[in-house]
């Protein structure tokens, strides 16, 4: 029997967590949002299905038209549609151009060491995750100010908010 422990819903799919960090999907995979096949829409998946890819993950958010993930290390993986820069790997535009594969997030970070993550949350076009120490950043699209920079400028990279 299939033991999912963790689950998340986005708006036309779902996915969750075994026991193991596996992630197993189901729903629509439009935009590479399953991290796994380039294929385009519609690509609808009617049961779980594993997603093997050799990592082991402790979060996950499918939010919008690209998903995040945290692994047991404490690094952010996204994929899934680069709009807005909603995946934060440096890339920008208005496109519907759809990474597949997972690629983990290289934040700047003005301290000694590289942050530790404990959540992180995909929604619409923009991403939010949170450090160990307190900190949150911020990515994608700003234009309503969801990304607490004080300004609605989007941004390709995440960007620690600054406190006041």
């Amino acid at each position: 029997m299939l033991s999912l422990c963790i689950i998340n819903a986005g708006q036309d799919r779902s996915a969750a967590l075994d026991v193991y960090g596996r992630m197993w999907v189901w729903g629509d995979g439009e935009d590479g949002v399953f991290a796994f096949f380039d294929i385009e829409w519609p690509f609808r998946i009617t049961r779980p299905y594993i997603v093997e890819l050799g990592i082991k993950f402790v979060a996950l958010s499918t939010r919008g038209r690209h998903s995040a993930a945290l692994d047991a290390y404490g690094r952010i993986w996204t994929w899934g549609n680069v709009e807005f820069g909603a995946l934060g790997h440096d890339e920008f535009g208005y496109t519907q151009r759809a990474v597949f594969s997972p690629r983990v997030l290289e934040i700047d970070y003005d301290g000694n060491a590289l942050p530790v993550f404990l959540s992180v949350y995909a929604s619409g076009h923009n991403s939010i995750a949170a450090g160990v120490c307190g900190r949150i950043w911020t990515w994608g699209n700003g234009y309503n100010y969801q990304l607490g920079h004080g300004n609605t400028y989007s941004v390709n990279r995440p960007k620690q908010i600054r406190y006041r």
